[in-house]
């Protein structure tokens, strides 16, 4: 699965049509669809817009505006991405909000293989300076729970080969004992999508712990530092062979 199914033309349709919605302030935060009284759409979060911009382009009649799992029929991303890119919407400021649908897909370059941008996305969250290493340093406690995630994530990214189910388990149980906050909470969440399951909402979970336990004044920051993270990861992902 390749970003827009390689093709160019997609994503400048994808793009023109988003920001038409932006344009025309349809983008809102809190709910995936809004629809007039004749059952057109009228107004929606990103997902929504996005997937609205879809049903246009391909001459849908109807569509599930909230199903994150149509990007992966209709883009080529991820629905862990879809997720975050949901998750991250809803925690910026309005205008902040408005223009991130666009953002998020002018990042994505058509023909790059996303597959690995939520693991880093995961390593990123918990090792690079924000909600959960302020966390950890706060709580020195916890931060060997939290470093053995990070040192698989970083593992995998070195050797190519993810570890095996048992390792992510042990570092999940770890960063369970050790649930004093956000930090172990975040590593239990990165953990555990590769410990029993490819939860597409892992991601998600991880990032949603992280900001509500981030001191009120910076939660908003908690979020951009996301969307930064998350724009960065998806700019850099490598272009991948033919689908």
């Amino acid at each position: 699965m390749l970003a827009y199914h390689s093709n160019p033309k997609l994503k400048s349709a994808v793009l023109r049509q988003i920001r038409q919605h932006e344009q025309a302030d349809r983008v809102i935060q809190g709910v995936y669809a809004k629809f007039t009284t004749r059952g057109t759409f009228a107004r929606g979060c990103a997902v929504g817009c996005t997937l609205e911009s879809l049903r246009r382009i391909e001459h849908l009649r109807t569509l599930e505006h909230g199903d994150h799992a149509l990007y992966e029929r209709y883009l080529g991303v991820p629905i862990a991405l879809a997720c975050l890119e949901d998750l991250i919407f809803e925690g910026l400021s309005r205008d902040e909000a408005r223009t991130w649908p666009r953002r998020f897909a002018r990042a994505i370059r058509p023909g790059a293989d996303l597959s690995l941008v939520g693991p880093r996305f995961l390593r990123g969250l918990l090792a690079e300076p924000g909600a959960v290493q302020t966390q950890c340093a706060r709580w020195p406690n916890i931060q060997p729970a939290v470093a053995n995630v990070i040192a698989l994530f970083n593992e995998w990214f070195l050797s190519g080969q993810k570890p095996s189910t048992e390792r992510w388990r042990v570092a999940r149980d770890a960063a369970y004992a050790a649930d004093a906050d956000a930090a172990a909470r975040a590593a239990y969440a990165a953990a555990d999508a590769y410990a029993a399951y490819a939860a597409a909402d892992a991601a998600s979970d991880a990032a949603a712990y992280a900001y509500a336990y981030a001191a009120a004044d910076a939660r908003r920051t908690e979020f951009r530092r996301q969307s930064d993270l998350l724009l960065r990861l998806l700019r850099e992902a490598p272009m991948g062979g033919a689908e």
